[in-house]
């Protein structure tokens, strides 16, 4: 109630106004009043609280709802539902016109002259199995692969991911650099998924003879890693740590070439966000540096990674410019010198790359026949694979009759992978060469060429254990993806 002197509020009870000291004479009825309006502030004041919690309470209610609908209509397991997504299925139905002259014609690409090499070809049966033969594979080879794959299902972790080691160590300790390379565990997760998806296999794989036990499970749980790695706001796969464009790149790919075979519309959807950041990388020169950033040099290895993501996605259909692809190939061209060697960035006149890496990427973004790209192939093939005694089987760098640093220099998955693909698609005597070696150059101590020298070095576990700067860092889930890599050149692409 209020103080009839001056007016100030006052309890009830009061005798005495506390603001003006007079004293306080009401009528009963004034104090009714007040009693009644306290009462109505007070029912006021609860409903407006009231109100307030429930519409919280809706809020929260609906939030939930809205999120079970959305986990109902997303496929938690990548089950094949919306293979529709595709323009133009990945897998042809009928031989591509091709086929037989490839058959008749051994070690030569089923590529028309003029046409630009093509991310999903014939991996699925029988149209795998003629295109390797054709091109100088064998039952060999086809078994070399399955046995690569079993190793790296061996080598999964139960998050679906690989990570940087040695389970069983075959590098001296004093030169194990993996616990330093952590950071790699993206893109090598990205690699082995990329040594299955070749095979044209996806998370459908069932129980099956030939060594494919719980390949389909391995797939979805690495495709699943990769998913869940990636950040919702700017599309980077793995965390903003290391040289991670490295990885992302390579998860770019994996994730790609994954929806470009299953037509998932939710792959297709995080791919695209990769394809996105990996645009706004680019290095005004038209590569691609260690992070996303455009200050700096960038580099021809990171480079290659994010363009065989852009070109893979641009064949499933996602949104890739044109113009991007265009000044990447502007950048390999500037990289390769004229005596054919390929500097690894625009500024180290003393770092070089495999001369693989660019052959292999100009002809894939379109350069067909040139000077520069025959040059390439003559100082890729200068360095054929090679295995010698004592380097495959029960290797281990701790044996003593063995020349552990020509090892090194020779057997280098990395080059032998870019220098596969970039002789496959030059096609012809070139291919045949890099492929089987020179004639009668095979021996009981020396095997030369890329097959025989792969199934020589292949160890009984299905691993390739190389002693290179690479492998030493990331370990042999490295090396053995990419050695399973080139052995599906016959078919991984078109």
């Amino acid at each position: 109630m209020q103080c009839p002197n001056c007016g100030q509020d006052i309890g009830i009870k009061r005798e005495f106004c506390p603001a003006c000291g007079k004293r306080v004479d009401v009528a009963f009825d004034q104090i009714a009043a007040s009693v009644h309006v306290d009462a109505a502030a007070r029912r006021g004041q609860n409903l407006e609280r009231f109100l307030g919690w429930g519409l919280m309470a809706l809020i929260a209610v609906g939030v939930v709802i809205l999120g079970i609908n959305h986990l109902w209509d997303r496929p938690l397991v990548y089950d094949g539902a919306e293979l529709a997504a595709m323009d133009a299925p990945v897998v042809p139905l009928v031989p591509p016109p091709q086929l037989q002259a490839v058959s008749r014609n051994p070690f030569r690409l089923s590529l028309p002259p003029g046409q630009a090499p093509k991310v999903f070809a014939n991996r699925q049966d029988p149209f795998k199995s003629e295109l390797r033969i054709a091109n100088g594979g064998t039952t060999e080879v086809e078994a070399a692969i399955e046995n690569g794959l079993r190793f790296l299902v061996g080598r999964q972790n139960r998050d679906g991911s690989w990570t940087p080691g040695y389970k069983s160590k075959r590098i001296l300790p004093t030169r194990d650099e993996t616990q330093a390379h952590q950071w790699t565990q993206t893109g090598l997760t990205a690699l082995a998924l990329l040594a299955f998806l070749g095979e044209g296999r996806t998370w459908h794989e069932t129980n099956v003879k030939g060594g494919r036990q719980n390949q389909g499970k391995c797939i979805e749980q690495a495709i699943r890693f990769l998913v869940n790695s990636q950040d919702e706001i700017n599309g980077r796969y793995g965390p903003a740590q290391g040289n991670f464009m490295y990885n992302h790149g390579l998860a770019t790919l994996a994730i790609a070439e994954a929806a470009g075979l299953s037509g998932d519309k939710h792959l297709r959807e995080s791919a695209q966000k990769g394809v996105i950041l990996i645009q706004n990388a680019q290095h005004p020169s038209g590569g691609w540096k260690y992070k996303d950033e455009i200050s700096g040099n960038a580099d021809t290895s990171v480079t290659s990674w994010q363009v065989q993501a852009l070109l893979t996605a641009s064949e499933i259909g996602l949104k890739v410019n044109p113009e991007v692809l265009n000044k990447s190939l502007d950048f390999l061209r500037k990289v390769t010198e004229p005596n054919g060697q390929v500097r690894y960035d625009l500024q180290d006149r003393a770092a070089f790359s495999p001369p693989g890496v660019a052959l292999m990427m100009r002809r894939w973004l379109g350069e067909t026949d040139s000077g520069a790209l025959r040059l390439l192939t003559r100082k890729t093939l200068e360095g054929l694979p090679r295995s010698e005694k004592s380097w495959g089987r029960g290797w281990k760098e701790a044996a003593k009759d063995i020349d552990h640093d020509k090892r090194a220099r020779i057997f280098d998955p990395y080059a032998w992978f870019y220098g596969t693909y970039g002789a496959f698609f030059q096609g012809g005597d070139d291919w045949k060469l890099w492929h089987s070696g020179p004639a009668g150059a095979q021996t009981a101590e020396v095997k030369v060429g890329l097959v025989p020298a792969l199934l020589d070095l292949q160890d009984t576990d299905g691993g390739w254990y190389a002693n290179d700067k690479w492998t030493v860092k990331v370990g042999e889930v490295y090396s053995t993806a990419l050695c399973v890599l080139a052995l599906q050149a016959y078919y991984r692409v078109h």
